[in-house]
């Protein structure tokens, strides 16, 4: 009993170590913000899960100023002027490891995405690559597969309203209007989201819930483990 209680008083101490180490942590001590989210993250972690992070974050910011510490490691930036240092077009700031978990693996090897990238080279290879795809003129051509979407979409809306129906779910119609968009966009075909009037084969509930997951395995710390989704070489950037 008596070694039991020595590991425990010293796992005690360690802990508490480390939790003033997090809060007195040297560039970011003196930036203000909720009080147990400059030692752990339990803060982030419980937003998240209670899917509320967009609104507790815009409710510190107000509280604290534009630059607000939501992490032992994490500062958040609302001004403007952030914004345009941060994601400015050359010499931009590289993506943080918010970006690991949604990064897919298959056999052990990452399968590497524009959004998920984090490498800035990498990055700019990539997107050079498919600019084309997304000039002005390109982008007109779409329409016509858009606006099937928006009539699909408006006479659901209107079926609704003439069977006397008192409530209409906007955000799950989004949902239905959105993967449809992207069924016509890059398969030339919408999924039937719009038709069915329901979450087909649960695609947009997984969809939701990988997202949800990776967030709190942002938030719990994955940046301290997660492996990187970066580009390797030149020539595979080119492939």
């Amino acid at each position: 009993m008596a070694t039991f209680g020595i590991v425990c008083g010293i796992l005690a101490a360690l802990t508490a170590l480390q939790l003033i180490l997090n809060r007195y942590k040297k560039g970011l001590r003196s930036i203000p913000g909720p009080f147990i989210a400059s030692i752990s993250d339990l803060w982030k972690v419980n937003a998240v899960y209670q899917e509320d992070m967009p609104r507790r974050n815009m409710a510190v910011h107000e509280k604290y100023g534009p630059v607000v510490r939501i992490g032992p490691n994490h500062v958040s930036c609302s001004s403007l002027d952030a914004l345009n240092t941060i994601n400015r077009s050359k010499e931009a700031f590289a993506k943080s490891d918010f970006y690991s978990p949604i990064c897919p693996w298959h056999d052990g090897m990452p399968l590497r995405h524009l959004f998920a990238i984090q490498d800035i080279e990498y990055h700019a290879q990539l997107k050079r690559n498919i600019n084309l795809l997304y000039t002005k003129a390109s982008m007109k051509d779409l329409e016509p597969k858009i606006d099937n979407c928006v009539m699909a979409f408006v006479d659901q809306v209107q079926k609704r309203y003439e069977e006397g129906h008192s409530t209409f779910d906007m955000a799950s119609w989004l949902h239905f209007y959105a993967f449809d968009c992207l069924g016509e966009i890059n398969v030339s075909k919408r999924f039937g989201f719009l038709e069915a009037a329901e979450d087909i084969r649960g695609m947009i509930g997984t969809a939701d819930l990988y997202l949800h997951l990776a967030g709190l395995a942002y938030a719990r710390g994955q940046e301290k483990s997660g492996s990187k989704c970066n580009g390797t070489s030149k020539a595979e950037a080119m492939r």
